[in-house]
């Protein structure tokens, strides 16, 4: 099966395209025009491109969502030493409630983004270049296709207690951040939307890229 499909950004170079996930549209035009994609695959490469327009619209929520609790994130209790990371000390207001817990909607959502995308790389090929989204699988794993709790593993109870707590019982504030922490595989591994969003992206596109690049770029 054969589609036309048009670029977003015809003059300009991939790498000046902004959001990632419209630098993909890009990319996938470009490499669909010139027949680098297979008949049978393509539907399979135009969907995994369309996750990270999910990605993107789930990691902007969630910015849309911050912005509006940045003074209650501010007033955070001490962590450990040398870290400025805690929980805030006062009860939430019932419209600071709401968007905390769109938070945790978005970062769910978000993180079984992620996982469509892992499969999509595993089915390619390609999840030795996903380091960090392999890394991540866990919250999807633990909590986001299902929780751990209800489907334990062979963990034990702290920790599936711990997988349960991971949204909304235990999140936590690290630099005036919510940063959301889960214990799996002998570690703790953090999720923070911002910073690791733009590393979820930046090895996506390197999938797509390495997929079938375009032998010419604008």
């Amino acid at each position: 099966m054969r589609f036309h499909i048009a670029d977003p950004k015809p003059r300009k170079k991939l790498v000046d395209i902004l959001p990632r996930s419209l630098r993909a549209q890009s990319w996938l035009a470009r490499a669909n025009a010139i027949g680098s994609i297979p008949s049978n695959r393509i539907v399979q490469v135009a969907g995994g491109v369309t996750i990270l327009s999910g990605l993107d619209y789930h990691h902007d929520q969630f910015t849309i969502r911050f912005n509006r609790l940045e003074a209650y994130f501010d007033l955070q209790v001490a962590g450990l030493p040398g870290q400025n990371a805690g929980i805030p000390w006062r009860p939430a207001t019932s419209t600071e409630r709401r968007n905390l817990d769109a938070l945790d909607h978005e970062a769910l959502a978000y993180l079984n983004r992620l996982g469509q995308f892992w499969y999509f790389a595993k089915a390619m090929h390609r999840k030795h270049m996903v380091p960090r989204i392999t890394e991540l699988l866990s919250f999807r794993h633990k909590h986001g296709a299902h929780r751990s709790i209800d489907m334990p593993q062979g963990e034990s109870v702290s920790t599936l207690e711990g997988h349960a707590m991971a949204f909304g019982f235990y999140r936590l504030a690290i630099n005036q951040y919510p940063v959301y922490q889960l214990y799996d595989k002998g570690k703790h591994i953090n999720f923070h939307v911002r910073d690791d969003h733009v590393i979820v992206m930046n090895e996506a596109i390197r999938v797509f890229r390495a997929l079938y690049a375009p032998p010419i770029d604008v």
